[in-house]
């Protein structure tokens, strides 16, 4: 390996830490320089760091989460290096000015869900910081296209049915309690019945009412039920409801029942079994005392017996 040299001197090993020192004691003016330099490049480089830091970020992943009409705006909170960080909500329709919807809050979401739901509307959000303010972010909205919540289902036993009631989805307007029929129309409810424990699909059946009683079912089995709701006007399906598991009976007697009757009748019977040793206990204390007479009864007896007979 070839030697680098310095001033003739050897600048490999022990040598190389004996020429660093005798420059800087040699030469103490180039370090000075140096070091001002390298001082004045930290102190540009931090200016321009607070510079470009110093302009408050827009909002980002400005989402609408919607279910049921429940409209709220969503945002990423702000990494801004500093705090007191606002957020202002605006909306307008295609026509008109914006309009504040939530003023300086500190949260990341903003709720929608009193805007009239025949519109389309545009909606901005910005962060505010002291004195400060960023780009407003845009999204539009339009409340019919809110995605349906799963309905309320309730399912009873019955000799080799099912019965299945079907409720809601419901929304609060205006301290009003509004139906999904009444916003659209025609609703039809999709039914899937499951056997409990396959996997596979058994079938899936259409209810035009708010009730159903499935009577194709085999006897003591287990069928889960899942429920959405299909606007058929719209072509538009919900979210499914939580599944409902529920054995069918035999003979309308609903296992739950058959094991309560069955704990019941035990219970009884041993109730019984216990009033009766309680009852013989007695009659033989009565009829059959366990203790015997004194001594001197005992001496008289036999002459008792004797004149008696």
């Amino acid at each position: 390996m070839p030697r680098r040299t310095a001033g003739g001197k050897d600048y490999t090993g022990s040598r190389r830490t004996e020429v660093i020192k005798a420059t800087v004691f040699q030469r103490p003016g180039l370090v000075l320089r140096r070091s001002r330099e390298m001082a004045w490049r930290y102190l540009i480089s931090g200016c321009l760091f607070w510079s470009v830091h110093g302009i408050v970020p827009e909002p980002q992943n400005v989402v609408i989460q919607s279910v049921t009409f429940n409209s709220t705006l969503q945002w990423d909170p702000l990494t801004f290096p500093t705090v007191n960080v606002t957020y202002t909500v605006q909306y307008k329709q295609h026509s008109g000015g914006f309009t504040d919807l939530c003023t300086r809050i500190v949260f990341t979401e903003c709720s929608m869900s009193h805007l009239p739901l025949y519109g389309n509307y545009i909606l901005r959000v910005r962060a505010e910081s002291e004195k400060e303010q960023s780009n407003w972010k845009n999204i539009t909205f339009t409340p019919m296209d809110t995605t349906i919540g799963p309905p309320d289902v309730h399912v009873e036993p019955r000799s080799r049915a099912l019965y299945v009631e079907v409720k809601g989805p419901f929304l609060q307007r205006n301290s009003a309690t509004l139906s999904i029929e009444e916003l659209y129309g025609t609703v039809i409810y999709n039914m899937q019945i499951l056997k409990k424990d396959y996997t596979e699909q058994m079938k899936i059946v259409n209810i035009m009412y708010d009730s159903e009683i499935r009577s194709d079912l085999d006897p003591w089995t287990t069928y889960c039920i899942q429920v959405q709701v299909f606007l058929p006007k719209s072509n538009k399906t919900g979210e499914w409801s939580k599944m409902c598991c529920t054995a069918t009976t035999g003979n309308g007697i609903s296992p739950l029942q058959l094991t309560v009757g069955l704990l019941s009748g035990l219970i009884v019977f041993i109730l019984c079994c216990w009033m009766f040793l309680y009852v013989y206990q007695r009659v033989k204390y009565v009829f059959h005392p366990s203790y015997s007479l004194p001594q001197h009864f005992k001496e008289f007896w036999p002459t008792w017996t004797s004149f008696s007979s």
